[in-house]
């Protein structure tokens, strides 16, 4: 008995095992020590603790009050309306991967970047560096690729992302730069009077 649970300990998250716990103590207070060496009764606190555990095999979640939940599923995605074959003609990711992109790299700042290791699904918008070395990373919804010339997600196939680095200075120009432009033609705007 102590080997499942040090098993279930091992293998069982904190409010799984808080569960558990609570099933064998009171398992174990509401019978003597014979009836729990029972076979009988070893099998019902086994099935016990199968069905807590099984309950994490198939994503049943615990809130905060104990109540268990199911976990909420997305609705698919139809595809179908975007041209191309999704993962072929342009990457199709639910939320952001890791890489290797660093904003202090970068030649201005803030500045919004296409992120070409994401196949420029993802870009990031590097400030004061308060989100960290990355900035904050955002991807442009399935079919979209963050087109680094205009600053907006457009459909995969009127975007080259491989070409994205060589618009990267398009941040340094405050006449191009998404979070500058207003500011510089309300300047020149006031020059011009």
């Amino acid at each position: 008995m102590l080997q499942i649970i040090f098993w279930l300990f091992i293998h069982s998250d904190l409010c799984l095992l808080s569960h558990i716990w609570t099933v064998l103590r009171f398992g174990i207070l509401q019978t003597s020590l014979l009836e729990f060496k029972s076979r009988n009764m070893f099998l019902k606190v086994f099935a016990i603790c199968a069905l807590v555990v099984s309950s994490e095999a198939i994503k049943l979640k615990v809130d905060q009050y104990g109540y268990v939940k199911a976990e909420k599923k997305e609705p698919e995605q139809d595809l179908s309306k975007i041209p191309g074959i999704p993962g072929h003609d342009y990457p199709l990711y639910h939320e952001f991967p890791h890489t290797n992109f660093d904003c202090n790299a970068m030649p201005a700042h803030p500045g919004m970047y296409a992120n070409v290791e994401t196949g420029c699904q993802g870009y990031h918008v590097c400030n004061d560096g308060r989100e960290g070395s990355q900035g904050s990373k955002f991807l442009c919804t399935n079919g979209t690729l963050f087109s680094q010339k205009d600053f907006t997600c457009d459909y995969w196939y009127n975007v080259d992302c491989h070409e994205a680095p060589r618009f990267y200075q398009l941040n340094v120009d405050p006449a191009t730069n998404p979070y500058t432009k207003d500011e510089y033609k309300k300047k020149a705007e006031l020059a011009y009077y």
